[in-house]
């Protein structure tokens, strides 16, 4: 018989994985309380969450999730960090700590219902924010108009130059008769 507990914990589990945006699973092994402690209020300040599971109720929640690839992470210690609001949120916060402390060790992960292992989180990492992109974005659009503009406007330019310079003439000219 199943206890009450483990069935409460997997269907935590589910309730996450579900809501999750990306997920990326992590084996803290061999980081002190300290380091944990630092990671957690990192994963924090960056609105992400971590929770520490038991393999076997993330096995039996992904399996009915049909998150089946998750099984053959699921060696030694595992906890979740995940993102809740956007898809690169996750990746990017425990990367950049994974860089600084390797007893962290990237397993995979979860992005929009799909698997990714721990190469394809690394490059997620990569990725520049929302912001960053829409801004390139914006930035892209606007250069053919401005282009066009500075294009229609030459001709005027040019004209306003050759009329300076006929008077610049005419005024040399006309002081050269009067000497």
């Amino acid at each position: 018989m199943i206890r009450p507990e483990k069935v409460a914990a997997v269907k935590e589990i589910q309730d996450r994985l579900g809501r999750a945006k990306s997920v990326v699973l992590v084996n803290y092994r061999g980081l002190d309380s300290g380091r944990l402690t630092e990671l957690r209020k990192m994963l924090r300040a960056a609105k992400v969450e971590m929770k520490v599971v038991k393999n076997s109720a993330l096995a039996i929640a992904s399996r009915d999730l049909g998150f089946t690839h998750l099984e053959n992470m699921l060696a030694g210690p595992t906890a979740l960090v995940i993102g809740y609001e956007d898809e690169l949120q996750a990746a990017k916060a425990i990367v950049g700590f994974a860089k600084e402390n390797k007893e962290l060790e990237i397993k995979g992960g979860i992005l929009e219902g799909k698997g990714i292992d721990a190469k394809q989180v690394s490059s997620l990492a990569e990725i520049p924010g929302r912001e960053v992109l829409l801004g390139r974005l914006v930035g892209m659009l606007q250069a053919p108009i401005s282009r066009l503009a500075f294009a229609f406007s030459a001709p005027i330019s040019q004209l306003v130059t050759v009329i300076d310079q006929v008077r610049a003439s005419k005024g040399a000219t006309e002081q050269a008769v009067a000497s």
